[in-house]
Order: structure tokens, then C-alpha cells, then sequence
């Protein structure tokens, strides 16, 4: 039994992170681990709407860069997220706003739902089609 007890303990102390040991999570995700697990950018270039962000793009998706940190990804829906009722369903017992996209000079601008607790922005046109997918990936940049 105490054979046991001493095994579990072991395995317990052996598993468990070493102290200051830096947990890589989407909050902390730098340019370096970008490129690293996708490789280089496709095209970089300066964001239209805020020249303090780079784009960097990606086959599907969309990175806003500042400085050494990833702030967000633009990816396109999944099969099963096309649809605004999904996302509505997502988020049910969560604040989120909708409005219209001001920024845009289409003469169909965009609808926006905006769930800020998830880090989340859904775009999404009239018929209720996701059209792109928003996600925070964190901090604000260190340049």
C-alpha cells in the first residue's frame, strides 16, 4: 500500500511544471511562435485602419501584429459556424453587443457581434453568413 502511495506521489512531483517555467498560451503568443508554427507570412503589410499593426497573412487567416506580440487572428468560419444563430447559441449567458461595422465603405457594411469576456468578433452580413471570425489573442504589443 504504501508502495502505492510512494508511486503516485513520484509521479505527481515528476509531472507538475518546473517553477518559472512560462506556459505558452494564446496570450502571450510572440511573433517568433508564429513563425514558427506557420512559418513566414504569405504577405506582411501595414494595417489600413491603424499603422501601429502589421497584417501578417496566412493561407485561411489573418494575424494583427504589434511590435514582438501577436494581438489578433481574422480566420474564416468553420462548416459549423457559418450561420450568426450558432454564435448566438455559443453565447448564450454572455454579454455581447451587435452593431454595424462604421469603419467599412462597402455599400453593404457588415454587422458585428462582439462578445468582449471570450475575445471574440463575429462578421457577419444581413442574411445572417459569418463571414469572418475575430479572436484577441492578448497583450498590446511591445514596440
Amino acid at each position: 500500500m504504501k508502495l502505492g502511495y510512494f508511486i503516485l506521489l513520484f509521479s505527481i512531483i515528476a509531472c507538475a511544471p518546473e517553477k518559472g517555467e512560462k506556459r505558452l498560451s494564446k496570450y502571450n503568443y510572440t511573433t517568433e511562435n508564429l513563425k514558427s508554427d506557420k512559418g513566414e507570412p504569405k504577405v506582411k503589410k501595414i494595417n489600413d485602419l491603424n499603422a501601429d499593426y502589421e497584417m501578417y497573412h496566412y493561407k485561411n487567416e489573418v494575424y494583427q501584429v504589434s511590435g514582438n506580440k501577436v494581438i489578433a487572428r481574422f480566420r474564416d468560419p468553420k462548416d459549423h459556424e457559418k450561420d450568426i444563430q450558432y454564435w448566438r447559441h455559443h453565447l448564450k449567458g454572455e454579454y455581447y453587443s451587435l452593431q454595424k461595422d462604421t469603419k467599412s465603405k462597402s455599400h453593404n457594411p457588415m454587422n458585428i457581434l462582439t462578445c468582449k469576456s471570450k475575445g471574440l468578433t463575429i462578421y457577419f452580413n444581413s442574411k445572417g453568413q459569418v463571414k469572418r471570425v475575430g479572436e484577441s489573442m492578448g497583450g498590446k504589443g511591445d514596440a
